[in-house]
């Protein structure tokens, strides 16, 4: 019996229990993976959603020649305050769910709904564009 619908499958564990390779496993059979830990490091790359608002939260934990986190800066900071965990995540949480549901509209649909929004668009232009027009 056929899906009719995709499966969510989240890969949990502690460190050395398989998630990478089972999430490259997947991959390889091209199932479709969002790999949460991969979205946080680009969220603190230069330029990403997230820097913005981590430099005004910590901003000595971010290089603002390269505009990017840096990491080791954010986590010895977090070592000396454990309470600005919640701040962090707070910040960077809502990027991460964002990204998780564009990868859950990608595998389902093929593409995000704002890419299936634009598509749409672009369909209903080109029609009106071509309403009035004879074929020859």
């Amino acid at each position: 019996m056929a899906l009719r619908r995709p499966l969510l499958v989240g890969l949990t564990g502690s460190i050395g229990m398989g998630k990478t390779e089972t999430a490259r496993q997947f991959a390889r059979l091209g199932i479709p993976v969002h790999d949460a830990d991969a979205a946080v490091h680009r969220l603190y790359e230069p330029g990403a959603a997230a820097v913005a608002a981590i430099a005004q939260a910590f901003p000595e934990c971010v290089m603002e020649m390269e505009g990017s986190v840096d990491r080791a800066r954010l986590s010895a900071r977090l070592r000396k305050d454990p309470s600005a965990f919640s701040r962090l995540e707070s910040i960077v949480h809502p990027f991460v769910a964002a990204e998780q549901r564009a990868a859950e509209n990608r595998a389902a649909f093929g593409r995000t709904k704002e890419e299936r929004k634009s598509t749409e668009r672009e369909r209903r232009l080109t029609d009106r564009e071509l309403d009035g027009k004879r074929l020859e």
